[in-house]
């Protein structure tokens, strides 16, 4: 999965970004709501098909490290600051507000159309975002709307929606993994457990007083690598 935003000013994909734009919480209520059709029995089943292909074609997201998103911010000029919908939506965290970036064609519109919750940026301002999310454990993803198109790098917490439909209703497309997984400098890791309270995907764990990896749960988010006092982490492509 690749995403873009080049070419990404087609007419279909003008409205669906603007449309967006004017009902971002209602959109996000319509998904929650789809969500939990998900789970009904019998039907549930057919539900989480039809959304694993919007997931994958429509709207979606792929964490992404943030090293990657700060070559994305390097590339676009329309970049705009705003709270997080999922956060205003669900109040279940702390987290800060102010950490959704909308980028190229989205920026523009949510400008123009969202002006009293979101301001145009910098680039340089939207790198310290993603480094100020980075060091408190927020995962980056970058989120398409009419794949293969970038809108929107989202700083989430595990309560946010895209994890939302990856762990609660199974629809993996909804967020995937990134292209990146970590690797442990053994003789450098002193087990001390700061990493394990940062991963949200139960991917480190503590076994027999040592701190391991399961590679299958590894999102390649890499907030982990934040909290090492040792630089034991680091992050490697996939394999």
């Amino acid at each position: 999965m690749t995403l873009s935003l080049f070419k990404e000013r087609g007419l279909f994909r003008k409205i669906v970004i603007y449309t967006y734009a004017v009902y971002p919480i209602l959109v996000l209520r319509f998904y929650v709501i789809f969500g939990n059709l998900t789970r009904i029995p019998l039907i549930g089943r057919l539900f989480r098909k039809i959304y694993a292909l919007y997931g994958e074609f429509a709207h979606g997201g792929k964490v992404t490290p943030y090293e990657k998103v700060m070559e994305l911010i390097d590339r676009t000029s329309e970049i705009a600051l705003g709270p997080c919908d999922c956060r205003k939506y669900f109040h279940r965290c702390s987290y800060p507000l102010l950490t959704d970036l909308r980028i190229g064609l989205s920026g523009e519109a949510w400008i123009k159309l969202q002006a009293r919750d979101f301001k145009k940026i910098t680039q340089e301002e939207a790198k310290k975002v993603v480094k100020d999310c980075y060091k408190i454990g927020l995962v980056s993803t970058l989120a398409h709307c009419v794949y293969p198109y970038t809108y929107a790098v989202c700083n989430c917490c595990p309560h946010c929606l895209l994890h939302l439909f990856r762990f609660k209703y199974k629809v993996e497309t909804a967020l995937q993994k990134s292209d990146y997984i970590i690797e442990v400098d053994k003789d450098k890791c002193k087990d001390c457990g700061e990493c394990l309270k940062r991963c949200f995907y139960g991917a480190i764990k503590e076994v027999n007083n040592k701190i391991t990896l399961d590679e299958e749960l590894c999102f390649g988010c890499g907030v982990c690598r934040a909290v090492c006092p040792t630089e034991a982490r680091r992050l490697v492509l996939r394999r």
